[in-house]
């Protein structure tokens, strides 16, 4: 007799996540993540809204959602920039509203008031920090299907058509939880 898995019935969470990309927003995120998976849900579906933030974060997220024990897939519904579109590229299935948009350039640092050996260290980070972006991107995007080769020093502005061909998103759709579904807040404490 051939002994088949259990059906795990489909039980989604709906949720957003529209903050910057920081220490305390990707914690709250990882907690609430942890939480979600915690409580049985087969899926995770996230409306996800972002200036960016940092770099460390944004890979942090990224690795977070490549290894998910459950299926998340993001909406981008408005605009995703900077290091939002590094964790962005972690879910498993990435969906771009029609009116989205996509942000990205290399690494950024203030450099006001430092000093000559803070500059110097700073340095060496964003290097480190442009080679990680470009790791992933590496990964994850065919930059050179939508003609860019280089995002030094420049912001590049992807609309949904070009996030799409480049493979940054996998499909043009809307984040629509159906009637009645909850909305889970993943940047509430």
């Amino acid at each position: 007799m051939i002994e088949m898995s259990p059906v795990i019935p489909s039980k989604p969470l709906f949720g957003i996540f529209c903050s910057p990309i920081d220490d305390i927003n990707t914690q709250r995120f990882a907690n609430n993540f942890a939480f979600a998976t915690q409580q049985g849900y087969t899926e995770l579906h996230i409306s996800f809204q972002t200036i960016g933030g940092n770099v460390c974060d944004g890979v942090f997220l990224y690795n977070l959602l490549r290894q998910s024990p459950v299926p998340v897939i993001f909406y981008n519904i408005g605009t995703v920039h900077s290091a939002g579109t590094i964790a962005y590229l972690g879910a498993s299935k990435r969906v771009v509203n029609k009116h989205g948009l996509f942000m990205i350039h290399s690494s950024r640092f203030s450099l006001q008031n430092s000093t000559s050996s803070q500059f110097e260290a700073i340095s060496k980070l964003a290097g480190l920090e442009d080679r990680r972006i470009e790791a992933i991107f590496s990964e994850a995007v065919r930059m050179k299907d939508i003609g860019i080769s280089d995002i030094q020093n420049k912001d590049v502005w992807i609309e949904c058509e070009e996030a799409l061909r480049a493979g940054i998103a996998h499909e043009i759709g809307d984040f629509a939880p159906p009637p009645g579904a909850k909305i889970f807040s993943f940047t509430a404490l």
